[in-house]
């Protein structure tokens, strides 16, 4: 009962520091721009006021030629739900390689939240938070809050390209406790359907692991995801694309 009411409160933990995270409609719009949908190199991938964070090269459709994968970031700081200024919304955007230059074939502006506090860190993994490998396009989030919090975690997209959309593939989700030590990994195959939870404690290396069938929808796509820091690989009702 110890051990259940425990896990229990763990949960709950987590359950909070994710519910800061929702979208805040008290924040100020943003203006996305349009991104052309031919450019003849990547700078025309990058419009005026924003820049380019973050750079992936690889081959995402089975081509041989080196696509695109961009995190570029607004230069006008966005504002948190206190007033205080934060870094700047982001985008993702995705170019294939076509004759001299790029189609522009996905954005998206969900899965990377909005800043929404100065108590958290800017939610892009210190190494390696964009990489195209092996035809994968992986793209990972960080957080770490700074205050009004204990929990750490790590969220790992892998996608693949699928009909023209970017489908979710893989998910791995590492989550520990600053305080109490505990830690929770989710591993989610959404081609072997799927869902592992390993949850152990940095005090020592006992672990105990749950499998189970991944529910849901076997072809998620980029934006059924949402936001990638609240994601849930076992959410109670799915949509299907």
């Amino acid at each position: 009962m110890r051990l259940y009411m425990a896990g229990l409160a763990f949960a709950a933990a987590i359950f909070l520091a994710r519910a800061a995270l929702a979208e805040d409609t008290d924040m100020p719009p943003v203006d996305y721009p349009a991104i052309p949908a031919k450019v003849g190199d990547r700078a025309q991938l990058v419009p005026p006021g924003w820049t380019l964070e973050v750079e992936a090269k690889g081959d995402l459709d089975g081509d041989k030629r080196p696509d695109l994968a961009l995190i570029i970031q607004s230069e006008k700081p966005d504002i948190a739900y206190s007033g205080e200024p934060t870094v700047g919304p982001r985008m993702l955007v995705i170019g294939f390689a076509s004759g001299k230059g790029y189609d522009r074939i996905i954005t998206n502006h969900r899965l990377i939240p909005r800043q929404e506090s100065t108590n958290v860190t800017g939610y892009l993994a210190e190494s390696g938070p964009l990489e195209i490998k092996r035809g994968r396009l992986v793209v990972t989030l960080n957080l770490f809050m700074t205050a009004g919090g204990w929990n750490t975690w790590t969220n790992s997209f892998s996608f693949v390209m699928q009909k023209g959309k970017l489908r979710l593939v893989r998910f791995e989700s590492n989550n520990w406790h600053r305080r109490t030590g505990e830690t929770t990994l989710t591993v989610a195959d959404y081609r072997a359907r799927t869902l592992r939870i390993t949850r152990g404690s940095m005090q020592n290396e006992r672990k105990k692991t749950e499998s189970s069938k991944l529910t849901g929808p076997a072809r998620l796509t980029l934006d059924q995801i949402g936001n990638g820091l609240q994601f849930d690989p076992a959410p109670k009702s799915s949509n299907h694309d």
